[in-house]
């Protein structure tokens, strides 16, 4: 996945001047976003799926508001997504903040191949990951035994992600 959405600076035209820094810190953060999807997996088939499906749908409308014209942030999305109003009347006003995607400035083709490229490679892996039930999570069955080998004793359980900890918790309910 290369996480291309997080890194426009570096898809501007040549001899269009790019923010230098703005560019080596968007390559640091295409870097975090492989760590956070990593950590994700680590700690839990669910989050990781959760994650995919998110960052999937981030993906498409980013695709979309690129053929508006425009780049869409993570910043303006979550707004978009915490918006109380029709889902017309939010892409409306959101695509009125939008920043202009000028192409005469950025490398458009190239972007969006990339972008729908990560939207493939995200599919085919909630595609692998979709049949991975509860029954069939190695990592949830190994904790389920650990649970019952210290039957009786206290036992605090640590995470980090909150979906996570839901999914233990239905899956230990259930």
């Amino acid at each position: 996945i290369s996480f291309t959405c997080y890194n426009i600076e570096n898809f501007k035209k040549k001899g269009v001047e790019k923010d230098k820094s703005l560019a080596e810190k968007s390559i640091a953060l295409v870097g975090i976003m492989k760590i956070l999807l990593l950590k994700r997996f680590e700690s839990s088939i669910e989050s990781l799926r959760v994650s995919l499906s998110n960052q999937k749908k981030f993906l498409e409308h980013f695709v979309y508001c690129l053929g508006q014209g425009k780049l869409l942030d993570t910043s303006s999305y979550r707004k978009y997504l915490c918006d109380d109003d029709s889902e017309e009347e939010m892409w409306e006003d959101l695509l009125k903040t939008l920043p202009e995607a000028d192409p005469k400035k950025y490398e458009e083709k190239e972007i969006k191949r990339k972008v729908e490229n990560d939207i493939q490679i995200i599919t085919k892996l909630l595609e692998k990951i979709e049949p991975i039930g509860r029954d069939e999570d190695d990592k949830l069955i190994q904790f389920k035994k650990l649970l019952i080998e210290n039957k009786g004793k206290k036992i605090l359980v640590f995470s980090y992600y909150k979906d996570t900890t839901n999914y233990v918790f239905q899956a230990l309910k259930g």
